[in-house]
């Protein structure tokens, strides 16, 4: 979702996945090549709503609903570092 939604935000902003809420419907085994269509439903503010569909060769495996905010990239970092014992370089 990030490489969809960051390219078209401005210079210094990413988005960040925020809630997602997912039901399995059916099981896939493993291996198998597995598509994700992420459709943009709604944008309120700084939030992005998309609802999710994940497909095997057999159909659709799981859906949901998954949010994203739009953050200020350096901030966002600071605020990581702020709560880590590491210090920025």
């Amino acid at each position: 979702s990030s490489n969809l939604l960051d390219p078209l935000l401005p210079t210094g902003y990413v988005t960040v996945g925020k809630k997602i809420e997912l039901t399995h419907e059916r099981p896939t085994l493993i291996g198998e090549t597995i598509t994700l269509i992420l459709t943009v439903t709604k944008i309120e503010g700084d939030n992005i709503f998309l609802e999710v569909a994940a497909h095997d060769a057999l159909g659709l495996i799981c859906k949901g609903i998954y949010e994203r905010t739009i953050s200020n990239k350096e901030k966002l970092i600071e605020t990581a570092y702020g709560r880590s014992k590491h210090t920025l370089l």
